[in-house]
């Protein structure tokens, strides 16, 4: 009985270190195959979405400073005000083909996946091209019994 629950403890343990990986092929399939279905399947971008707002807040307040004056408020204000609307207006399933397929000019991904693993139970990090050649990142989160793509790094 002890053999049978750690033979299935293992292959449990195997089939959750593989799925992301499934999930990171057929993503790289559909941007091939241009397959918008699949990859709107496979990418959140609301999340990317939010995520490229982020960072791009932090990055305003990093430049502004966190002073309480109106001119410093004013700059942190406008920045986000413009940058979300740029965000929303550009960050959509066609941006994030682009960033992973290079422009369009490298439409297989999977090829160029240089690292991907876990970097917690839940999110999956993948680099595409080598270090200091300007490679893109992406982490994929499980949610709903699937991983799918949630912030995208380029480079």
């Amino acid at each position: 009985m002890k053999k049978l629950l750690f033979t299935l403890i293992l292959l449990a343990a195997l089939a959750w270190i593989a799925y992301p990986y499934l999930h990171v092929y057929r993503l790289g399939m559909a941007l091939k195959d241009n397959d918008r279905a699949a990859i709107a399947e496979l990418v959140d971008v609301d999340a990317v979405r939010n995520d490229q707002r982020t960072r791009m807040e932090q990055r305003a307040n990093q430049a502004i400073g966190k002073g309480d004056d109106p001119i410093s408020k004013l700059l942190r204000d406008g920045a986000s005000i413009l940058g979300a609307a740029a965000i929303d207006t550009t960050v959509d399933q066609t941006w994030v083909r682009k960033q992973l397929t290079d422009g369009g000019k490298l439409p297989d991904m999977i090829t160029r996946v240089d690292y991907a693993f876990f970097d917690a139970w839940n999110s999956f990090v993948v680099r595409v091209g080598e270090l200091g050649d300007n490679p893109l990142h992406f982490r994929m989160a499980f949610a709903d019994w699937r991983w799918r793509v949630v912030a995208l790094y380029p480079g």
